[in-house]
């Protein structure tokens, strides 16, 4: 390349009289060497596995006798009077160039151009680079928002989303109708000149606001559909909706979709099994005791699928024979698992000890002798050692209880009532086993499985519950043995497992196990049914071959 004399520019332009220029091109582009102190270093993501090739490639260019080893200019901006060109496209070259210690760049400038131009280029490059192009996107067109006199009225999402729904008005956001028409007007225009449908600003712009601004920058397409190295959009999108501006819980979430190369679908299964869970530090417990494996990757050994509607959809339709060991390793697993759902459940309230009248441990009950393989699991805590230090716990803090009711609206008598039923409905399912998992070894466990009865029982007591009618109709035991569990549990998708789990190893009937899985009842009810029907089913052909 052959160098050129530095440009005759007038003398009050600093950056143009700095550079030497090799050609001008019509459309106000001229190219040049420019010295990397004179461009903005501005930290915008990168994919560092690019950058690092392309470092590779430059480098073999300059041994071939290239100046600085770049094969096409990166692309600025020249902005009247600020001190530096901005880069509008090209920050891997740029980055790449850092690599090697280059003293220059070659570049094509754009010159006389405005920020607003600079931010609408960058922009529309963006979706060229789709593995930084999520990271790249929300951080320019907030930059671009923040620039406009409506910025301090609605954020930015509320605006892509205003423009993507006609039918909004603006009026909840309080916005006036000539200023949401104008605030439109200008989304759309925007979206046209950046090449971006509304609706999708709108979703990248919704997610990233919620989501840790670490893990916005590592946000990358998936190379290939085998191999998950960072979050894509859409994980970062189930993840962040789940656990909103929650962003411990959000990294710790992340490292298991990557170590575990889940896709979206297992993703959405991961965060409905923490959702309910309110700390940071139980959330790492659990994934940490959690076997994601079993929880997620375990296939069925059949090929055949169901095609009967009125069965569940989530089975398969045949059982298939287990091998005894890999089935004890999927019981256990099922088991811990089952016990760490219902220990989240009960501490955050969304499974709460049923109302005396009400007797919903009974449904589904697998027999088993104390075995070596789940008594670590299963084995229940002293329950008259844990029952005395519930009623001990009570009398200490009763008063407090009592207060918080009187605030709620309930009178003396209603309150103490309150506090009894609630003491004897946590007695009693501990007594039953149902609360076997809960860890009372802490003093704050009996403070926050009460708290959610309470809660229960004001809403009875102020009516706004039936306290007449039980929550879930009483039903017979019915009893199968752990063998017979081994035989189903392999033939059931992992809804089923843990329906199977919750019912016959802990005694829950079909409310409760719809509350610990935050399902509908009728859906735990059909899946407690086809549950049954496999045990049925295994137990006959059991007796039959016999």
């Amino acid at each position: 390349m052959e160098r050129a004399h530095p440009r005759d520019t007038a003398p009050n332009d600093y950056l143009l009289s700095k550079i030497e220029v090799y050609k001008e091109r019509e459309g106000g582009l001229m190219e040049a060497m420019v010295p990397i102190g004179l461009i903005d270093r501005s930290e915008v993501p990168v994919d560092q596995s690019h950058v690092d090739e392309l470092a590779l490639s430059m480098a073999a260019e300059i041994e071939k006798g290239s100046v600085n080893g770049q094969l096409s200019p990166i692309l600025l901006g020249h902005i009247p009077g600020e001190r530096t060109f901005k880069i509008i496209d090209g920050f891997h070259r740029d980055a790449a160039q850092q690599q090697l210690n280059a003293t220059d760049i070659f570049s094509t400038i754009k010159i006389n151009t405005s920020a607003e131009e600079v931010l609408d280029l960058r922009i529309m490059t963006a979706h060229a680079h789709t593995n930084v192009s999520f990271a790249r996107t929300y951080e320019w067109v907030s930059d671009a928002w923040q620039k406009t006199e409506w910025a301090r009225r609605i954020d930015v999402a509320q605006v892509f989303r205003l423009a993507s729904n006609k039918k909004m008005t603006g009026r909840n956001l309080g916005l006036k109708m000539e200023e949401a028409e104008a605030i439109r007007a200008w989304a759309i225009d925007k979206s046209e000149r950046w090449r971006k449908a509304p609706s999708v600003i709108h979703n990248v712009m919704a997610t990233a606001q919620i989501s840790d601004p670490e893990l916005i920058k590592q946000v990358r397409r998936r190379r290939s559909g085998h191999e998950l190295t960072n979050l894509t959009p859409e994980h970062l999108n189930v993840i962040a909706k789940a656990f909103p501006n929650r962003h411990e819980e959000q990294k710790l979430i992340s490292e298991v979709v990557i170590k575990q190369n889940l896709k979206i679908d297992d993703t959405r299964r991961v965060v409905e099994f923490l959702h309910d869970i309110k700390d940071a530090r139980l959330v790492q417990v659990v994934i940490e005791k959690t076997n994601w494996q079993a929880l997620l990757g375990y296939e069925s050994q059949s090929p055949t699928k169901k095609t009967d509607k009125s069965l569940d959809k989530n089975v398969i339709a045949f059982p298939v024979p287990a091998s005894g060991k890999l089935a004890l390793q999927l019981l256990q697993s099922e088991s811990r698992v089952a016990r760490l759902t219902l220990e989240n459940s009960a501490l955050s309230g969304a499974y709460v000890a049923a109302p005396i009248h009400d007797d919903r441990h009974s449904s589904l009950i697998i027999e088993h002798e104390p075995k070596h393989a789940l008594a670590d699991i299963l084995e229940p805590v002293s329950n008259e050692a844990t029952v005395d230090g519930l009623l001990e716990w009570v009398e200490r803090v009763s008063s407090r209880y009592h207060g918080s009711l009187l605030g709620a609206g309930l009178n003396d008598e209603q309150a103490a009532h309150a506090i009894r039923s609630a003491g004897q409905r946590v007695s009693r399912d501990i007594e039953a086993g149902a609360l076997r998992y809960v860890p009372f070894t802490r003093p704050q466990a009996y403070d926050e499985v009460m708290k959610a009865c309470l809660r229960d029982e004001l809403q009875i007591t102020l009516g706004r519950q039936n306290a007449a009618e039980p929550l879930a109709e009483s039903r017979h035991a019915v009893t199968y043995d752990v063998q017979t569990a081994l035989e189903v549990l392999p033939s059931l998708k992992q809804e089923s497992r843990s329906v199977l789990a919750l019912s016959g190893l802990f005694h829950l009937g079909k409310h409760s196990v719809a509350q610990a899985l935050r399902m509908s009842q009728l859906n735990a009810n059909d899946l407690l049914a086809v549950a049954k029907h496999r045990m049925s089913a295994a137990e006959r052909a059991s007796r039959a071959f016999a």
